[in-house]
């Protein structure tokens, strides 16, 4: 960690004024006495205080949040809420600076490239920014430009935190119960992929692939002549934000559909494709008029293998018909429940937990309207 020694200090000082140093002690990062200070100002929820820090900390940050935000297998309901608004808290760049990428990686001048370009951005995110432009051809896209430096940026702290991550480990048992490596290099290995916009055009065009017989579903389609390694141009195509109820009621949306048609896009990507939007958030997914679901961002996706597929659907099948040591087993191969796990104490909390629910109105498999041929 001394060859980042700056940006150590850095996370720690920012850490220590919202009153988190506790966080770095508990992984075994030594940090200097003079940074182990209270927060200032107003007394807040502590997972208001480590949304701020991130936030303060820069775009790596901004996204690790945003990844742990999904994670409620991690982190209590609370963390997770708040967490969430990284997504809507991300202020944009100057229009001169995007424009300026757009140039230099078409090497193009911007009037040759698009013949409207609103300097506006529609969204800011911790790694681009989306701004709407017309063609010459008259089709209306949207430009979503890699923030110029974001790169660099993020593999200096990429490094850093595996360094923070490896030293956690030897130090700290609760680094190493929580596999932080293991972590970390999944988290590094994601927002690399994001990085490439050329990765992202071949995310949307596989889904677009895999769903051409799902007509409920929309992929906005890639024009790849206006596409590099940091500018991504799709088909703007605007819908109702899924999650604003009042709109899609004024639109006489049939939330019921709704409600099954979400869940069954996520469910056949992950069982029948074993290729899945990683980041289902709701400001990725709209709905159309005619009730067509929109789905929006591909920078994170996911892949499933056969043998996981198989297990996904056996585990809750086992636990359905309350068969837990069979369940068990599921976990097991799917390395959820490690070998050293106190067998019948976690058969006891299944059972619990299988009676606190039993009877409770649900969404079954079959609702979800999933035929035997896509379970297989």
């Amino acid at each position: 960690m001394f060859a980042h020694r700056r940006r150590v200090l850095e996370i720690a000082g920012v850490f220590s004024k919202h009153g988190l140093g506790w966080l770095l002690d508990h992984l075994g990062v030594p940090i200097p006495a003079r940074l182990r200070r209270a927060p200032r100002g107003p007394e807040l929820p502590t997972p208001v205080r480590l949304r701020l820090a991130l936030e303060e900390l820069g775009p790596t940050f901004i996204k690790l949040g945003r990844i742990l935000s999904t994670r409620d297998d991690l982190l209590p309901p609370d963390y997770i809420a708040e967490l969430a608004l990284l997504r809507e808290r991300v202020p944009p760049i100057p229009a001169e600076q995007i424009i300026a990428e757009i140039e230099r990686s078409f090497g193009r001048p911007l009037g040759e490239l698009f013949a409207t370009f609103d300097p506006n951005p529609l969204a800011s995110a911790s790694i681009g920014q989306v701004h709407a432009a017309t063609p010459p051809t008259g089709t209306s896209v949207i430009v979503k430009v890699r923030k110029p430096g974001i790169a660099e940026m993020i593999e200096e702290d990429l490094a850093l935190l595996r360094e923070i991550a490896d030293f956690a480990s030897r130090h700290s048992p609760l680094a190493r119960d929580y596999d932080l490596v293991g972590l970390l290099d999944e988290f590094a290995w994601t927002i690399r992929s994001e990085l490439d916009y050329r990765r992202e055009g071949r995310n949307a065009d596989r889904f677009r692939t895999l769903l051409v017989d799902r007509p409920d579903i929309v992929i906005p389609r890639v024009f790849w002549h206006r596409t590099t390694e940091t500018v991504l141009t799709l088909r703007r195509i605007d819908g109702i934000p899924i999650d604003r109820i009042e709109e899609l009621d004024r639109a006489r949306i049939d939330r019921h559909a709704l409600e099954l048609q979400a869940p069954r896009f996520v469910l056949d990507c992950v069982l029948v494709y074993g290729f899945f939007h990683a980041d289902t958030h709701p400001g990725n997914f709209a709905v159309l008029p005619d009730g067509r679901l929109v789905v929006y961002d591909f920078g994170m996706v996911g892949r499933v293998d056969p043998f996981v597929r198989a297990e996904l659907v056996d585990a809750p099948l086992a636990f359905i018909r309350n068969d837990f040591d069979a369940f068990i087993d599921s976990l097991g191969r799917l390395r959820i429940v490690r070998h050293e796990a106190d067998r019948p104490a976690l058969r006891c909390e299944l059972q619990h937990l299988a009676e606190r629910y039993y009877g409770l109105r649900s969404v079954s498999i079959a609702s979800a309207k999933l035929s035997p041929t896509s379970l297989a």
